[in-house]
């Protein structure tokens, strides 16, 4: 599937896997597969290439926001 199709408002983030050496980023989190979906369930992103990243993460604030979802578009 491609990622531009993915819905992930309201998606959870779980983790981020960065493998340096491979130039990889995989993020864990679940989604509503589509618009109609009552139940979120697990997918995968990854981004192959990755020059750089840069990460600021609040991991409270994300706790916080779990249940409702903390990913916006």
């Amino acid at each position: 599937m491609n990622p531009e199709n993915l819905e992930l408002h309201d998606a959870t983030i779980h983790g981020m896997i960065v493998n340096y050496s491979e130039r990889t980023v995989v993020l864990r989190l679940e989604i509503y597969a589509d618009l109609d979906a009552k139940k979120r369930v697990a997918a995968e992103i990854r981004f192959s290439g990755v020059e750089r990243l840069s990460d600021v993460s609040d991991f409270g604030s994300l706790a916080d926001n779990r249940t409702a979802g903390n990913v916006t578009y």
